[in-house]
């Protein structure tokens, strides 16, 4: 009779680290639709959801046009060009960060220095 041998501990898996930037916060997507131009990069993902991702992680980027070509390429934007009927297009918009309220000054105080 053999002494079985004990398994080594497996080695638990890194917790993931959440993304460096907010998820993405866009406007409704519109099926069927290319801007084309203002591209200021391609990069390759297999949803328009990734894709607004990226939109969201690249600075000046407020618009991205996705589509099924070679797998998934997201075409990132830094404006609005002309719409564009393209059946294998998603476009997206993405809404604007609300900055900081003006500063509300308070009501006048006479005789106040």
């Amino acid at each position: 009779m053999t002494t079985p041998t004990p398994l080594p501990t497996p080695t638990p898996l890194p917790t993931p680290t959440p993304s460096s930037y907010p998820p993405c916060n866009r406007n409704p997507l519109e099926p069927y639709t290319d801007y084309p131009g203002n591209d200021l990069v391609a990069t390759e993902e297999p949803s328009a959801d990734l894709c607004c991702d990226d939109c969201a992680a690249t600075a000046g980027c407020q618009q991205f046009v996705w589509a099924n070509f070679n797998g998934g390429t997201c075409w990132l934007k830094h404006s609005k060009g002309f719409k564009v009927l393209n059946p294998d297009a998603i476009a997206g918009w993405l809404k604007p960060i609300p900055g900081p309220s003006p500063n509300q000054c308070l009501p006048l105080e006479a005789n106040t220095d």
